[in-house]
């Protein structure tokens, strides 16, 4: 056998998914530009911008595209500051920059060294949990509305495999990202207690009644035939 074949998409779907893609793509972004800032403010410039967006894409795992979308964002908004007097330092000379064959969190610990940065250590890894729970309330609001968009035509599944090839979902995200999506659905799709409840007191009725429904006796019902004409 063959295997499955896709269900089909319209052209005006189609272009309903490119734009509600790019939606999402805008909307992780700005989540990134928001992390990014606040990781730099716990830095209290004791690490330059620069270390600290380094860090920060290394530990959020960011493509080097998205890692660039979001160093010009977050520069260009540093940069407003800086042009009133405000704003922590951009560059420190000398600083070596972040070693791209460190594992994920020998990066912080190279990078933050000595006593003084010891908070700020602890302060990144916590604050890489908060990030990473936030990009993914970010996917699961927009994987919802792929999953309402195909609806007629894509099981969940199938509708959120579409969302993750065309926003870029990280293959590590994919599965946190479908049991997210089936609780929100659940809490809109499940019958609720009450409604549990109504069903398994009918059934208990029905049991009840056909078990004392009388059983036909097979003889008087053969002898009634056989008196009428």
């Amino acid at each position: 056998m063959g295997s499955p074949r896709k269900p089909r998409v319209s052209a005006e779907k189609r272009r309903e998914l490119q734009v509600a893609a790019a939606v999402a793509r805008e909307a992780l972004l700005q989540a990134n530009v928001r992390q990014a800032l606040q990781l730099i403010g716990l830095a209290s410039n004791r690490v330059s911008v620069i270390r600290m967006l380094g860090i920060y894409m290394r530990v959020n795992s960011l493509p080097p595209a998205d890692a660039d979308l979001v160093t010009t964002r977050v520069l260009a908004l540093l940069g407003e500051d800086a042009q009133n007097g405000e704003g922590p330092r951009v560059y420190v000379e000398g600083e070596p920059s972040v070693a791209e064959s460190l594992p994920l969190f020998g990066v912080v610990r190279d990078r933050l060294r000595g006593r003084a940065l010891n908070d700020l250590r602890r302060w990144v890894e916590l604050h890489t949990g908060t990030t990473q729970v936030a990009l993914l309330n970010v996917h699961v609001e927009h994987a919802l509305r792929f999953v309402e968009l195909l609806e007629d035509t894509h099981s969940i599944t199938a509708g959120l495999r579409v969302y993750t090839d065309l926003v870029g979902v990280p293959k590590t995200l994919a599965d946190t990202l479908y049991f997210f999506v089936l609780e929100r659905l659940a809490a809109e799709g499940l019958p609720t207690t009450m409604d549990r409840a109504r069903v398994s007191s009918l059934s208990a009725r029905q049991r009840t009644q056909a078990a004392e429904t009388p059983v036909p006796d097979r003889r008087r019902k053969g002898a009634l035939k056989q008196a009428l004409p």
